[in-house]
This record gives structure tokens, C-alpha cells and sequence, in this order.
């Protein structure tokens, strides 16, 4: 099996943020969860808008 590195960025509007907090630990976990995963992790910065 292969080794898949990703990193980027989720930029959103305020009025996402809602949606995106709300969803964010599912997706982390569903992402962890896949055949290969060595780690995944969302940080939050001070500046949604970057």
C-alpha cells in the first residue's frame, strides 16, 4: 500500500463556521479511519480568513 501525504487549508465564511464545526470531528474521525492513514489533524488558526 501507498502512503498518501495531503496538507491544505480550510478557508470558510463566518456564516459557515457553523456548519463546518459541526462536522469537522465526523470527518476527522471517517479520515482516520481509511486503509493508510498514518495521521490527519485540523488546527484552527487566530485568522479564519487567511
Amino acid at each position: 500500500m501507498t502512503d498518501v501525504h495531503r496538507s491544505g487549508q480550510l478557508v470558510c465564511r463566518d456564516d459557515d463556521l457553523a456548519a463546518v464545526v459541526e462536522h469537522l470531528a465526523h470527518h476527522v474521525a471517517l479520515t482516520r479511519a481509511e486503509a493508510g492513514c498514518i495521521s490527519f489533524s485540523v488546527t484552527r488558526t487566530g485568522d479564519p480568513l487567511p
